[in-house]
């Protein structure tokens, strides 16, 4: 069963900046505060492999190793899929809304695929990454 999650935020970006870092994984992946290292698959066009560095409970930290891939660039977004060990899978559609000139609406809707033991945790590591990009993004802060 699949976990939703839903994130918006209004940045000061224009729209075609911010449509423009959806169609680039790169730049997208790194503003997520989790990813510290982001590889191009060999052979591949939109796939690369990240490596996450994830704190469980403030007391355990493990490294996660994931593939990202862009699944369609659309005209106001984009769409990706993540996929890691022990059958975590996450699907996002960002879609970037105009309000007005230099400002607007960014939305996230992910589907989480998780076991039940750790669904809970992935929705809100997730959940907290992905709030932290929004803001990241408006203020142009890129990490990896």
């Amino acid at each position: 069963m699949a976990a939703q999650i839903i994130t918006s935020r209004k940045v000061r970006l224009t729209p075609h900046e911010a449509i423009a870092i959806t169609h680039d994984l790169v730049r997208l992946a790194r503003l997520s505060p989790v990813v510290s290292r982001i590889e191009p698959v060999l052979g591949t066009k939109n796939e690369w492999k990240i490596t996450e560095d994830i704190s469980i409970l403030g007391l355990y930290k493990k490294t996660v190793h994931s593939t990202i891939r862009l699944e369609g660039a659309k005209a106001n977004g984009a769409d990706i899929s993540v996929s890691s060990a022990l059958g975590v899978g996450l699907r996002s559609k960002w879609r970037v809304e105009a309000d007005g000139e230099e400002t607007c609406l960014i939305t996230v809707e992910d589907e989480v695929q998780a076991p039940f033991l750790v669904r809970w945790f992935v929705k809100q590591q997730a959940g907290a990454a992905r709030a932290t990009a929004l803001q990241r993004m408006e203020e142009g802060q890129f990490s990896a």
